[in-house]
């Protein structure tokens, strides 16, 4: 209630001890965290981005949230010099930040499509920066950028079958011959057609426990309950997955629940 209080005020410097204070004491929460960073990303300039990306560093070492994640990731775009005017250093600092949240929040079934697809637009934004007759670096970007294609759509996420869409366009930009209306990714690569279908068969599998937990109007305890049972789903499917590679002969049932 304090903070928020100083907020109304526009008191700076007090909310930043306030803040402080309470971080001194106990991990603050996603929520609490999103609105120091967003408080002090509203007064970013050229001098102070280093202290905002450290605030957003200590966010995310409390709390591994796919919307810090994603507001951490813009305001670099947004505000980092290097990184907006795609220099090499900025180039790889930002690559290396993305590489980072994949495997923090690109895998959360739900929300995790926005990393996947924040790391695309930024790719998208170097190729469109490459001398269209500079054929050998533009064929070097557009490959970076369907490999994170690739990678993404082998991810059990939500709406995936959107992305797939997505995906087939882009290639048929690029002149690849593809049937958008078709789910087949054979002619793009038979690997990527294989565990984007596994990929589809595990998120639907899945979707009801996720859908269950995403709910708005569930009490913390209703949350709880769902939170276990899709905890002993996964446990459930863990254990037999382990136990049908170390003792059985079945190799179809297997790779149908790894």
């Amino acid at each position: 209630q304090y903070i928020k209080l100083l907020r109304k005020t526009a008191n700076l410097e007090k909310l930043r001890e306030a803040r402080e204070a309470m971080s001194a004491m106990f991990p603050l929460s996603p929520s609490l965290w999103l609105e120091w960073a967003r408080d002090e990303a509203s007064l970013a300039s050229s001098d102070n981005v280093p202290e905002i990306v450290k605030l957003y560093e200590r966010g995310l070492s409390d709390y591994q949230s796919v919307s810090l994640w994603c507001e951490y990731l813009n305001f670099l775009r947004e505000f980092d010099p290097s990184v907006n005017g795609y220099t090499p250093d900025g180039v790889s600092k930002m690559r290396n930040v993305f590489e980072r949240a994949i495997p923090a929040a690109g895998f959360h079934v739900t929300e995790g499509n926005r990393i996947w697809e924040g790391y695309r637009e930024f790719e998208q934004g170097i190729l469109d920066t490459i001398d269209k007759a500079d054929l050998e670096e533009r064929n070097k970007q557009i490959q970076r950028i369907r490999s994170i294609f690739h990678r993404h759509l082998s991810v059990p996420l939500k709406d995936l079958s959107s992305t797939l869409i997505t995906y087939k366009a882009w290639e048929l930009e690029q002149g690849t011959d593809l049937d958008i209306g078709s789910d087949d990714l054979s002619k793009v690569s038979p690997q990527v057609a294989v565990a984007n279908k596994k990929a589809q068969q595990m998120y639907s599998e899945r979707a009801h426990l996720e859908e269950n937990i995403s709910k708005k109007d569930l009490s913390d305890t209703e949350k709880f309950q769902h939170l276990m049972v899709r905890m002993a789903y996964f446990a459930v499917n863990i254990c037999l997955y382990s136990v049908l590679k170390l003792n059985c002969n079945m190799p179809t049932i297997c790779n149908h629940i790894a």
